[in-house]
């Protein structure tokens, strides 16, 4: 590139996309054409956050903010780096910062609904959201993020409203896709549930959550079969998920229905004989 200017903006592209060796590339690229550039400190920062290098991400945000106290996405990628930090104090001093700079900064918005997530203050949580999408009424991943904060608030019916927006905005959104199965499995819509949870399973998802949700959906139509199926596929891919289930399902009823189910351990046998006899048919 001859312009630097604007480049913190691909970066985060790159990162996004996890395209690790290109944006490594471009950051050495870009320090050599101009290293008094706020934008090459941010590409900078954003080359060692997707490397996992939060301290080394920070110094270079905190350098982008030197060069430049007016460019807002400095505080706001340090905010974010602090949250992985589980820093929630110092991300929300850098999320306002932010906000000092630009209050339609949304990035910044979001960061600030992120946190109060994270504090279980739903109701800030739900103001910062609904502004930044008042903002940036395309994105998809806020839509879904409010959705998320009526959910919790037992709001099911409005989340899912916000949800299948989020879905429309971004057909490929996974974890819209997946918490629109899960209101509708809270409203009674079982089939309606499966039939995303399928869609997701066959766009290639390997979550352990899709199948726990599928096997407690099978358990509630009486398709046993079906559930333990898919209980012992979403064991495959996530054991500690597994582990905590069976041990809090006689407390939560919400975790999955069929992992307190008496008749389990009977089923599995039956399942782990199927599978002997058809070992010694290959045999």
């Amino acid at each position: 590139p001859h312009v630097v200017d604007g480049m913190e903006w691909y970066t985060t592209i790159l990162w996004h996309l996890r395209a690790e060796s290109e944006l490594a590339a471009l950051g050495r690229e870009l320090a050599d054409l101009d290293r008094r550039s706020a934008a090459v400190w941010i590409a900078l920062g954003n080359c060692f956050a997707l490397q996992k290098e939060s301290d080394a991400a920070l110094k270079c945000f905190k350098r982008a903010m030197k060069l430049n106290p007016y460019h807002a996405y400095a505080f706001t990628l340090a905010g974010h780096e602090y949250v992985v930090s589980d820093d929630l104090d110092e991300a929300m001093a850098y999320y306002r910062r932010a906000l000092v700079v630009d209050p339609r900064h949304y990035n910044a918005l979001y960061g600030v609904g992120k946190v109060f997530f994270r504090q279980d203050r739903w109701p800030m949580a739900l103001f910062h959201f609904e502004r930044a999408c008042q903002i940036n009424p395309r994105s998809s991943v806020l839509r879904c993020d409010v959705g998320k904060v009526y959910s919790v608030m037992g709001q099911c019916e409005t989340a899912l409203a916000h949800f299948e927006a989020a879905v429309e905005l971004d057909p490929k959104n996974a974890i819209a896709r997946f918490e629109t199965a899960k209101c509708l499995d809270q409203l009674g819509q079982y089939d309606g549930a499966l039939e995303i949870l399928h869609g997701l399973h066959d766009a290639g998802s390997r979550d352990a959550s899709v199948f726990f949700l599928m096997a407690s959906l099978y358990k509630k139509q009486g398709e046993r079969g079906q559930a333990v199926l898919h209980f012992l596929t979403g064991a495959d891919l996530d054991s500690t998920q597994t582990a905590y289930m069976m041990a809090t399902a006689g407390k939560d009823q919400d975790n999955l229905s069929v992992a307190e189910d008496s008749t389990l351990p009977s089923a599995l046998a039956g399942h782990e004989d199927e599978e002997d006899e058809e070992d010694e048919e290959d045999e």
